[in-house]
Parts: structure tokens; sequence; C-alpha cells
């Protein structure tokens, strides 16, 4: 084995290492991407340059994805947040990029599949022996964000998972099957409306499309399981909140003061936009919380618990607010072509293994439950991008060896 192939070992080893600490770990999460940054540097600049070629479509979408942070970035510096929003959007193109060009085996990507559900099964280990510890009063994981974003990263992996259980056979399909009951239950303790719908719609879609009268039954089963038994135990984890405020539409039709702030945000983006910064570049990734809405103008009063603005509880406006259309641009380029790639499969159901799962739940997931929360950020955005970009190298892989077979 040469360096070279060393070096590329080291470098799935290193995504190995981001795969299980992700949901968990703060430090060594951001070690592995920079030592996976430095390994992938010294291969290929120093060992195996890289031929030089015309970036294809789902490259050209991870550079428009920098390209707008930065620009944006830089137009409107200095900024509160730094370097913040361009480090976690470089951050998660780079790895999506390592994803797509290492040109990993199957058995390599199985495993750093199975490193992404340990990381879940880790997370809700933690999460759960913070909350009987009484460190937390909701359930979510120790490094992906509050219980929003947290149950995103989980709606994910569940999504994932499911491709596995779909296409494995056997104690394998078993193993995975035991691993979504964990996590379906983890999301109903964690009781995000948002990623709940999420993954409900996707599982809905899917039986109605291809389900047998015998999947229909076990997934049903396994939702009654989970989310009877999420609301039978004791409400330790406040779980049953998404049933309380559903109760509280269905009684008094009002709403509570969480939701009615996130009305308040949805206005505070759109007169932002309309009113404020630079509608083409934005006023700075990670700036929402810079507004000032004493500048903005009003119909009606808003109503707000406090005076902190932290994002627009919208991830495409927040992203128009804060990249402007430049930036909402190359995101929606990015979710098209995965989109359109994902459909283009299904129709032909040329390749429905757990990359395409994976990326159809990196997709589906971030863009339901992030409608009424969680802009495209940290952890849950680097496992999308990461799952993008196995779910694209195994098409590639696969469309060489159509041509070898011709």
């Amino acid at each position: 084995m040469n360096i070279a192939d060393r070096l590329k070992n080291i470098e799935f080893l290193l995504l190995c290492l981001l795969a299980i600490t992700l949901p968990v770990l703060e430090a060594p999460k951001n070690l592995a991407v920079v030592l996976l940054f430095g390994t992938w540097l010294m291969r290929c600049v120093l060992i195996e340059p890289p031929r030089q070629r015309q970036p294809d479509r789902f490259e050209l979408a991870l550079i428009w994805l920098v390209a707008a942070a930065a620009i944006s970035t830089a137009l409107n510096w200095p900024s509160i947040s730094g370097l913040k929003g361009v480090k976690d959007t470089t951050f998660g193109a780079f790895v999506c990029w390592v994803a797509y060009r290492g040109n990993f085996s199957t058995r390599h990507n199985y495993l750093l599949a199975t490193m992404l559900a340990l990381g879940v099964v880790m997370g809700l280990t933690w999460g759960v022996t913070d909350v009987l510890r009484g460190l937390r009063t909701t359930l979510e994981f120790n490094s992906a964000g509050i219980v929003t974003q947290s149950s995103i990263y989980l709606g994910i992996v569940i999504v994932m998972c499911f491709g596995m259980a779909y296409t494995e056979t056997g104690r394998s399909r078993t193993m995975w099957i035991a691993a979504i009951v964990l996590m379906l239950f983890g999301i109903f303790l964690m009781a995000s409306r948002g990623s709940i719908l999420a993954v409900g719609i996707l599982g809905l879609l899917f039986g109605l499309a291809r389900g047998t009268r015998k999947s229909w039954l076990i997934g049903l089963l396994m939702l009654l399981l989970t989310a009877g038994t999420s609301l039978l135990i004791p409400n330790l984890f406040n779980q049953t909140r998404y049933i309380e405020k559903g109760q509280l539409l269905l009684q008094s039709r009002a709403i509570d003061q969480n939701d009615s702030v996130r009305f308040s945000m949805w206005r505070i983006g759109a007169a932002e936009f309309t009113q404020g910064g630079s509608r083409i570049f934005g006023i700075g990734p990670r700036k929402f919380s810079a507004i000032d809405t004493s500048k903005l103008h009003f119909d009606r009063p808003l109503n707000l618990l406090d005076k902190r603005l932290n994002h627009a509880h919208n991830l495409f406006l927040t992203k128009l607010v804060e990249e402007g259309l430049f930036g909402l641009a190359a995101l929606l380029y990015l979710f098209g072509l995965v989109s359109t790639t994902l459909v283009r499969d299904w129709r032909s159901r040329n390749q429905l293994d757990w990359p395409w799962f994976g990326a159809l739940g990196g997709v589906a997931i971030p863009i339901i439950a992030g409608s009424f929360n969680t802009p495209w950020y940290q952890e849950h955005a680097l496992l999308a991008m990461m799952l993008f970009g196995i779910y694209f190298a195994t098409r590639k892989r696969k469309a060489r060896v159509d041509v070898a077979t011709v």
C-alpha cells in the first residue's frame, strides 16, 4: 500500500470518527474535521494532485454554497458572528466533497452509516441520562443543538436506517429495525412537532407508493408502540407538549406563545429583506440576531417573549435574509439537484438502496421541519451533506460499472 492509499484510509477513519461524534462530542468532532482537512490536503496537493477537469453539477452546487457564504461575510464585515457562518458552510461542503470524491467501497460506506447510527444511539443514551439527572428538561443530543435541531438530526438518521432495513435481510435487517424502534421512541420523547411530522409524511408517502400489507402493519405497530409508550411513561422529558399544543389549538382555536413568536420571526425576516439589508447578498451568515427591529416598519406590533433574535424560524427565509437571493439560489439549486436525482432514481427503480434513503432524509426532513423552525445550520446540515456525498458517489460508481459491463 502506497502513501496515498494510506492517507485515503486515514480520511475514511476520520470520517467515521466524525460520524460517531457528530451528535455527542464537540471537541472530537471539530478535531476530526480539522485532521480530515489536513490529511486530504496532504494527499491531494503533495502526493496525488487531482487531475484538472471541469466540476460536475454537484460539485458546482457545493462551490456555489461556499461562495455565497464567503461573499456575504466579506461584504458585511465586521460581523458579530465572525467567520462562523462561512466556516460551517465550508466544513459541510468539504465533508460532502470528501465523501463524494473519496470513492469509498460499498463496505466502507456501510460502516460509515453504522457509525452514524451508533452516534445517535449514544446521543439518545446521553440525553436520557442528562434528563434523569436534572441537567436538561427535554431530550436532546449533547452536541447537535437544541431539541428542534436534535430532532431533525434524529429524523434524518431514522430515514437512513429505514433504508438499511428495507434493503438488508436476515439478522442485519432485525438489527436495523430494532434501531428504528429505539430512534422513533427517541423522536417522540423529543416531541418536536416539525420532525415528527416530517418523518410521518415520508413514511406515509413511501407506504402508499411501495408498501405491502405486511409492511403497513409492521410500520403501524412500530408507530403505535413508540408513540404510545412515550405518552404512557412519566412526563420527565416534557414529551406530552406536542399533544397539549394540539389540544389547545382544537379546543380554544388559540396558539401558544412559542408559535406566536414564530409568526413574529417570519414577519421580521420578511421586513428585513424588503426594508433592510442587501437583497442580493444579505446581511451576512449568522447575523439574523443583529437585526434592529426598531428600524423596521410593522403594521401590527410584534409578539416577542424577549428581544433576542436567533433566526427567522424558516430555513429559506433565514437564508434569504442572511445571504440574500444569491445564497438562497445556491441552497435551492442544491436541494433541487438532490431532489430531482432522487425522483429520477425512484421512477427508474435504479438505486433504492440505503444511500438513496439517506439523501432523501437529508433533504426532506430539514425542509419540512425547517419550514417552521431550524435553519440550515450546524450538525444536521453537515450530516445531510455527508449523506448527499455518499449518495452521489454511489450513483457515479454504479454508472461506471454499468458502462464497463456494456
